[in-house]
């Protein structure tokens, strides 16, 4: 009798925040790639940003900094650690204290994140709202 060969499954591999890292500190990954890690897959997708995408990012984060006053600061578009798998990079995420206290490691939360959504809305509505309210981020818009 002859049976149909199955193909074996496809395994993934999942990534932690400390691999990722440690792949972006080797120069594996740099700034000029346009990923992210959410919930251990490396996501690609930034594609080229239009003038609106950019000067929408530029105004709320002054307006941001503004309404949150000293004690806060707003970071465009860099890395949140956030949970063991995952180090998105959210256009604007207002976070407690300084620059400064950041240098030797990504913040691990924000008071608030925003996505300004072009061509990413689908993402930003799904895997990264549930991402940040998982990860106890208090405010996503």
């Amino acid at each position: 009798m002859d049976t149909a060969t199955q193909p074996a499954p496809v395994a993934r591999f999942l990534w932690d925040a400390d691999r990722y890292e440690e792949a972006v500190a080797c120069g594996i990954f740099t700034s000029d790639d346009p990923i992210e890690l959410i919930d251990g897959e490396i996501i690609t997708h930034m594609s080229p940003q239009k003038s609106p995408h950019a000067s929408a990012i530029d105004l709320v984060a002054a307006a941001v900094e503004r309404a949150f006053g000293a004690g806060y600061y707003s970071r465009e578009q860099q890395p949140l650690r956030l949970g063991l798998q995952s180090v998105p990079e959210p256009d604007v995420a207002v976070v407690r204290g300084s620059p400064r206290d950041y240098s030797n490691g990504h913040p691990l939360t924000a008071e608030l994140v925003v996505e300004v959504a072009d061509t990413s809305l689908a993402l930003d509505r799904g895997r990264k709202l549930r991402l940040y309210a998982r990860e106890g981020v208090p405010e996503y818009w």
